[in-house]
């Protein structure tokens, strides 16, 4: 019998057996990543929070489910690169650190990010720590 071993094609933030774990701090399952390897987003609770997760072509993210300026909910918001675009107001923010992007204005309006790993077919969360 022939022993052949799978090598996974993973993204940054996906890690295999041999990886040392979900992100580091307080971590929360937020259950199975087929979902989000299927359709490249979903929303999961982090206590009180609804933070949608998104799988790009190159990352994962994480980030508050709502809109800091107007508070609307973002899982159906668009993505292009590293930016996703509000739908009411077209406000732009990072993925990777919360800020706006583009407008002048508001610029302390940002959104909470977390850190989003898939281990072993979990989703994991964790509070991203301040600068």
């Amino acid at each position: 019998m022939l022993n052949v071993r799978r090598m996974p094609v993973l993204l940054p933030g996906v890690r295999d057996a041999a990886s040392p774990g979900p992100p580091p701090g307080d971590r929360v399952d937020s259950g199975p990543a087929d979902e989000l390897l299927a359709k490249g987003r979903i929303v999961v609770k982090f206590g009180d929070t609804e933070v949608l997760v998104l799988r790009t072509r190159r990352k994962l993210y994480a980030i508050e489910n709502r809109c800091p300026h107007l508070g609307r909910e973002l899982a159906d918001a668009p993505v292009t690169g590293q930016t996703l675009t509000c739908p009411d107001h077209s406000r732009r923010y990072d993925l990777a650190s919360g800020r706006p992007a583009g407008h002048a204005s508001c610029r302390t309006a940002r959104l909470r990010t977390f850190d989003v790993a898939v281990v072993h077919g979990r989703v994991w969360l964790a509070a991203r720590r301040s600068a």
